[in-house]
């Protein structure tokens, strides 16, 4: 499936693990804000939701996410879901999709549905303060996806995104003059002038990629939404990219949940290291895997030397370890444990307290416990 010929006829499978990654992030985030958040309300908004059930009778995003909420006491009583489609006859549909969900009127807040078009103002709909939110943002391209939209959905406390980044079609309008303002709606001016001034010089597919993708990045960060995970899927039919689920927040709990769920969720190298991509099991891909760029190249080999010179004759805590170095790349807390664990055996680092106990054949290292000094 490429995003640009999608529509609600088959649930493809990037869909499906699209959904997934939205879900998961969704009850992981909800439980912490419920626990932090004083008012005991928070909420979820998607702004391109579809009719909410495919033809072939699959559920898409909103159907779970309600009905999650409805079968969960805490949410059922404390999430104010906003949903909108600008598609008049999604709207309609999704309304009758959700009467039929057992227990609807369980809810303590009714889903809020909408049928407006998300253009370059509509960012300023959520423009005064907010309750904590979870927003979802998959539009089939990129017009009415800007970092206006983006800051607003996720200026206040608690509130992350997950938005749909259409690469394959902004790569290749990314210069064309008729969506010239789109492109720095979404980029930023001075940054998107930057972008293709830089671009200029890029030959290599795969290296120009990774500046697009690092461009939307940086921007996202200078907005304050320092933890950016791309997660990148592969198009249905052709080796190369078709589109990134993009999560941001400002918060390094929620970017480690996020990394967790990605991890599980795509595929893994010969040492169990996530590439944070999702490559279609249609035959007619199989054979592309190999040539797959890899958004955060980096080898295990490379953590061990980074983390070395980094701590460089620095005694530190794991969690704070991990807080500090994790928000670099794609390692998940595990493959910080291994590699620690190499570097100890070998004698190159010290562990304290140095006798833990052992499962599986392995010291534990446990991230609030355990403080690791470093050579200089």
């Amino acid at each position: 499936m490429d995003k640009t010929n999608f529509d609600f006829k088959t649930q493809w499978e990037q869909s499906a693990i699209k959904t997934e990654l939205v879900i998961k992030y969704f009850n992981a985030w909800a439980k912490i804000m419920l626990k932090s958040c004083k008012a005991g309300k928070i909420g979820y908004v998607d702004l391109f939701c579809g009719p909410g059930i495919f033809e072939d009778g699959n559920e898409s995003t909103p159907i779970y996410i309600i009905k999650n909420c409805i079968k969960d006491d805490d949410l059922r009583k404390s999430v104010a879901i906003y949903l909108n489609d600008k598609t008049p006859e999604y709207v309609e549909t999704l309304k009758e999709n959700i009467d039929k969900i057992p227990g609807i009127n369980t809810l303590k807040y009714k889903p809020s549905i909408n049928n407006i078009e998300v253009d370059k103002d509509f960012a300023n709909a959520f423009s005064g303060n907010l309750i904590p939110c979870m927003s979802f943002v998959d539009p089939t391209g990129f017009s009415g996806l800007t970092l206006d939209l983006i800051h607003n959905l996720t200026k206040d406390f608690g509130s992350d995104i997950i938005f749909f980044f259409n690469y394959n079609e902004i790569n290749r309008f990314i210069a064309n003059p008729n969506v010239l303002k789109h492109m720095k709606y979404l980029f930023g001016e001075t940054d998107y002038n930057l972008l293709i001034e830089n671009l200029k010089n890029i030959k290599n597919p795969h290296d120009r990629e990774l500046m697009i993708i690092n461009s939307l990045s940086e921007a996202l960060k200078k907005d304050g939404l320092e933890y950016v995970l791309p997660f990148r899927f592969q198009s249905q039919y052709k080796n190369r990219t078709s589109h990134y689920l993009i999560f941001a927040s400002k918060c390094f709990t929620g970017y480690d949940i996020m990394k967790q769920i990605m991890w599980k969720a795509g595929e893994k190298d010969e040492h169990n290291v996530g590439k944070f991509e999702f490559i279609p099991t249609d035959s007619k891909s199989k054979d592309l895997q190999l040539s797959l760029i890899d958004m955060f190249s980096c080898s295990l080999e490379d953590l061990k030397k980074d983390l070395l010179d980094t701590f460089k004759g620095k005694s530190i805590l794991l969690r704070n370890l991990y807080k500090i170095h994790g928000a670099k790349g794609k390692f998940i807390l595990p493959n910080y444990r291994d590699v620690l664990l190499e570097l100890e055996e070998k004698g190159i680092i010290k562990c304290e307290p140095s006798e833990r106990p052992v499962r599986k054949g392995k010291k534990t290292m446990n991230p609030e416990k355990v403080t690791i000094s470093f050579p200089n």
